[in-house]
């Protein structure tokens, strides 16, 4: 019966994917029709109010960011996006990566209608300033009435959030499997998504929620695949209890499946971040989704496209370009239901994310020697036992 299921809800992603121009509309509940009213959350991807977004703030005031979205855009019970920044003026990078996301608290006023948004923090930037740093990014976040999750600690506000719209209740949770932890016992940290921690936090509330929510940053950059041990992760929330989930961290597109009656994206790319469609064409192709919720179910799930211009703004995709996105969704999503392409995906992702690791080490010796480069690998190996 699962089984059944699965391929009915799969052909149902490939049909709305497939000759559409604008939004592309996935019918979770196969035209079952709602009773009463319906309510709306509205999931983007990675957005840093830190580097050249943040200057972009600084130099054309606060409503840049967004003012190419349209009008009515924002119209949802509830936005939720990955912050991929922390925000701060104190601190110091805490380990030596290449790229460090740090902005100030004041940048949190471009965000739309802030009192509706739901701010993800479980990711590879949120802890990038120290405890410090990262405890001021709750602050900020809390005066502006920004709603967060995927943090963890002493002084953390601790998951789900609960929303409550007029179709039905909705519970959100974040983690990520790519940042690198404080030590166990730090007043902040990430909450890390191994399989257990997910399944176990879902299975935690799922009967005081109508819809589950979950959002998963980790994933191999710029790999149009994902990796396998995430698919296998997603396949767990979503047979454990979660409705949908939401994943971002590759920065590009990848494919959307099904798993009983729930639906995953396992990236929808960046939407407003310092990656400019002439340094990397890929990352400025990006969907927004829209889920809705009625009658205490996930009935339908909009997707609609974006791209990011020179200036790292997020716009409606005209009518080429959004059938061309759609198209490429399409094509990345049918190819995992294959089980012979699927395992060509997933060979792909294992070489993607060699070369990743093995071009980060490489240029991490180069800045810094061989002394600190070991001394972090050894920190990576060891933390992979402190998250949590």
């Amino acid at each position: 019966m699962t089984d059944r299921r699965n391929r009915g809800l799969n052909a149902r992603i490939a049909t709305a994917l497939g000759s559409r121009t604008g939004t592309a509309r996935i019918d979770v509940l196969d035209g079952a029709a709602a009773q009463g009213p319906s309510g709306t959350l509205l999931i983007l991807g990675d957005v840093a109010l830190a580097g050249r977004v943040g200057e972009l703030i600084d130099e054309h005031g606060d409503g840049f960011p967004f003012s190419c979205c349209p009008d009515g855009f924002f119209d949802a019970d509830a936005l939720c996006l990955n912050l991929e920044c922390c925000l701060s003026d104190r601190g110091y990078p805490v380990e030596p990566k290449p790229v460090h996301l740090v902005g100030r608290a004041s940048y949190l006023s471009a965000l739309p209608q802030p009192q509706r948004c739901i701010a993800s923090v479980a990711n590879n930037h949120f802890l990038d300033f120290g405890p410090e740093a990262s405890l001021d990014t709750l602050t900020a976040l809390n005066r502006a009435g920004v709603r967060y999750i995927g943090a963890v600690g002493s002084a953390v506000m601790p998951q789900p959030v609960v929303l409550e719209t007029r179709g039905g209740s909705v519970g959100l949770l974040a983690f990520t499997t790519c940042a690198h932890p404080f030590s166990r016992g730090a007043p902040v940290n990430v909450a890390h998504g191994r399989a257990d921690a997910v399944v176990r936090a879902i299975g935690a509330f799922r009967g005081q929620v109508d819809v589950v929510v979950v959002v998963l940053h980790h994933g191999v950059e710029y790999c149009s695949f994902p990796f396998p041990r995430d698919r296998v992760l997603c396949r767990e929330a979503l047979t454990h209890g979660a409705d949908l989930v939401v994943c971002h961290h590759p920065h590009v597109l990848q494919g959307i499946e099904a798993f009983g009656e729930g639906v995953v994206f396992h990236s929808i790319g960046n939407f407003a971040l310092g990656i400019g469609p002439e340094r990397r064409p890929a990352a400025a192709r990006t969907v927004a989704v829209r889920a809705h919720i009625a009658d205490g179910r996930l009935r339908y799930v909009d997707i609609e496209p974006f791209v990011l211009n020179d200036q790292f703004q997020p716009v409606p995709a005209g009518p080429e370009e959004s059938r061309s996105i759609l198209a490429h969704l399409h094509g990345l999503s049918v190819a995992l239901h294959d089980d012979r392409s699927a395992r060509r995906c997933a060979s792909l992702a294992r070489r993607a994310r060699v070369r990743a690791r093995v071009g980060h080490a490489w240029s991490m010796l180069r800045r810094t020697g061989v002394s600190i480069t070991a001394r972090y690998y050894l920190d990576r190996i060891a933390s992979s036992t402190r998250l949590g």
